[in-house]
């Protein structure tokens, strides 16, 4: 069984993955970000150690939208390119 870590990051140290705009376009986020702001939660966005963002882009735009300094993260490490990409593609929502 894997030990799930959930850590803080800074919003500015992530960034989202080249692939990611291809593939989703760009989301509104509005709704969102208003949800965020009523509940200050979210839920942990999916990173890898270098702080690409493999899975919650919106949650990562709806944060910097509101001005927050650091948002809680799981890092994940891929074996390979294409497991990253298979992430990207299968962790959706």
């Amino acid at each position: 069984m894997t030990n799930i870590q959930i850590k803080e990051r800074k919003v500015t140290e992530l960034h989202p993955h080249p692939k990611n705009d291809s593939i989703y376009g760009d989301e509104d986020i509005e709704q969102l970000a208003q949800d965020i702001e009523r509940s200050k939660w979210v839920k942990p966005l999916i990173v890898t150690p270098e702080g690409t963002i493999i899975s919650e882009h919106r949650r990562w735009k709806a944060v910097s939208s509101l001005g927050w300094v650091t948002v809680p993260v799981e890092e994940k490490e891929f074996t390979d390119e294409i497991a990253e990409l298979e992430a990207l593609l299968v962790l959706v929502k």
